[in-house]
């Protein structure tokens, strides 16, 4: 199931399908390593919702709630 990376719930695991992120948004997420068929996964919410943490890699990553809306995941089963 298709969903964004903003609706995993913490410890979920999943694989970036794409992004509809553009321009320098794009190149950033590109650059952080956020490749198509990479795993990654939700480690925690802030308090109150928004930055995101993120584990792609060996890297935590805190994105944006927008930028997290804009690449599309793959929930792993």
């Amino acid at each position: 199931m298709k969903c964004t990376l903003s609706t995993l719930k913490p410890g979920e695991i999943a694989t970036i399908s794409r992004h509809l992120a553009e321009g320098p948004v794009r190149q950033r997420l590109l650059d952080l390593g956020f490749m198509p068929q990479s795993s990654i996964e939700m480690v925690r919410y802030a308090p109150l919702g928004d930055p995101i943490e993120v584990r792609i890699g060996r890297n935590h990553v805190l994105l944006r709630k927008t930028e997290a809306n804009t690449v599309i995941v793959k929930r792993n089963a």
